[in-house]
C-alpha cells in the first residue's frame, strides 16, 4: 500500500502492537512507496513506539515478482483502509486486495469504500469496522489461529476474483457495454 492516510496503516500498526502485547507471534511486512514523506515518517515512529517494533518491516516499493512471492507465502493479507479524516478520500476496490485474493492469501479487511463488494465477512475474508484497531487485531489473530478456516475463505476469495475480475470477464463486460443494442448504428470512438 502507498504510505498514505486512507490506507489505514496507523490502525494496522496499533493492531500489531496489540497482538504483540498479547503474545501473538508474527512478522509483518508493509510494502509500498511513501509519496507522503511526513505521513511515512509518522508511520515509522508509530511502528517503533510499541510492542511489535521488532516484528514490523517496511519493505518500500517491491516489483511484481516480490509482491507475488509475499502474497503466496503470507498467513494473512490485511487491507486496513479507512476514509481520510480531512478529505474523506477512501479506497474503491484496491488492486492490491484483488491481487492478494487472486494469490490465495487469507484476507482481513475493513468495511470501507468498495472493499465489501469483494470481501464478504466470514465467506471470502474477515471484515471489521474501519479505524478499529482492536477488531482488526482480533480478526488477524482469528486468521492466524484457524488456518483451515482461513484457507477456505481464501479459496472462496480466489473464486470471486476469477469469476468477477479476471481479464476475460472484464473484457466481456466491456465489449457488451460498447456493443450494446443502444450503440448499434453509431460508430465506435477512435483514439
Amino acid at each position: 500500500a502507498r504510505l498514505v492516510p486512507k490506507k489505514g496503516l496507523v490502525t494496522l500498526l496499533e493492531a500489531l502492537h496489540e497482538l504483540a502485547s498479547g503474545g501473538q507471534d508474527f512478522s509483518a511486512v508493509i510494502a509500498g512507496p511513501d509519496p507522503d514523506a511526513r505521513h511515512a515518517q509518522m508511520l515509522h515512529r508509530a511502528a517503533r513506539g510499541g510492542a511489535a517494533h521488532e516484528k514490523i518491516h517496511f519493505a518500500g516499493w517491491m516489483d511484481a515478482s516480490e509482491v507475488q512471492r509475499h502474497l503466496e507465502e503470507c498467513a494473512v493479507y490485511v487491507q486496513p483502509s479507512r476514509p481520510h479524516a480531512e478529505s474523506g478520500d477512501t479506497d474503491g476496490i484496491p488492486n492490491a486486495l484483488l491481487e492478494a485474493m487472486a494469490a490465495g492469501a487469507p484476507i482481513v479487511a475493513t468495511a470501507c469504500g468498495g472493499i465489501p463488494e469483494v470481501v464478504s465477512d466470514g465467506v471470502t475474508g474477515l471484515l471489521v469496522d474501519a479505524g478499529n484497531a482492536s477488531s482488526l487485531a482480533q480478526a488477524i489473530q482469528q486468521t492466524l489461529r484457524n488456518p483451515s478456516s482461513a484457507r477456505r475463505r481464501a479459496a472462496a476469495a480466489r473464486r470471486i476474483v476469477e469469476q468477477r475480475h479476471s481479464l476475460r470477464h472484464t473484457g466481456e463486460r466491456l465489449a457488451a457495454a460498447l456493443f450494446a443494442p443502444e450503440h448499434a448504428g453509431s460508430s465506435p470512438a477512435r483514439p
